[in-house]
């Protein structure tokens, strides 16, 4: 990554930090994290897999995970009918787009996905559906996944990724 690049990510971090986003503690560590060459490190199909995922009042984000190191990010900020979506919308929104972006490394794996909104950790057995819910479940049948209950406020860099497009 470029000095200008980092550089860069540090003042955004510094900016997330200033408006409570992000916990003081943890600055630090992320700073030395996007410094740290590389970033991304490449998947190791023996092994398994988390995403992880985040919603916020207007925007998306998501991470693949494999032992601590991240794999690929996601995130999207939210068209203007989207920002209407009730929360457990966005959460499932979110979740349909890094399964599909990472699709290539997740069908035929068993994986974790951590979500923040509990009632979407059991939606694949959820049984009445709208007809976008149900096209949803449809999509998710195709993976093999355990759904994991984690709080947002403990899930830092996908929290920081869907609350950075929010400004």
């Amino acid at each position: 990554m470029a000095t200008v690049e980092l550089a860069e990510l540090r003042k955004q971090l510094d900016g997330l930090l200033e408006i409570g986003l992000i916990k003081p503690s943890k600055v630090p560590l992320l700073k030395q994290a996007i410094s740290s060459q590389p970033v991304l490190k490449f998947p190791q199909f023996d092994k398994p897999f988390e995403v992880q995922v985040d919603a916020s009042d207007r925007a998306l984000g998501g991470v693949l995970v494999q032992d601590k190191h991240l794999v690929a990010f996601e995130s999207l900020k939210l068209k203007y009918a989207e920002l209407r979506y009730s929360i457990h919308e966005k959460e499932m929104t979110v979740v349909v787009l890094c399964l599909d972006a990472w699709r290539h490394y997740l069908l035929g794996t068993k994986f974790i996905l951590v979500i923040d909104n509990m009632a979407n950790t059991y939606f694949k057995t959820q049984e009445k559906l709208s007809p976008k819910q149900a096209r949803w479940q449809e999509f998710l049948g195709e993976f093999d996944f355990e759904g994991v209950h984690r709080l947002g406020k403990h899930n830092d860099v996908v929290d920081a990724l869907s609350k950075k497009l929010d400004e």
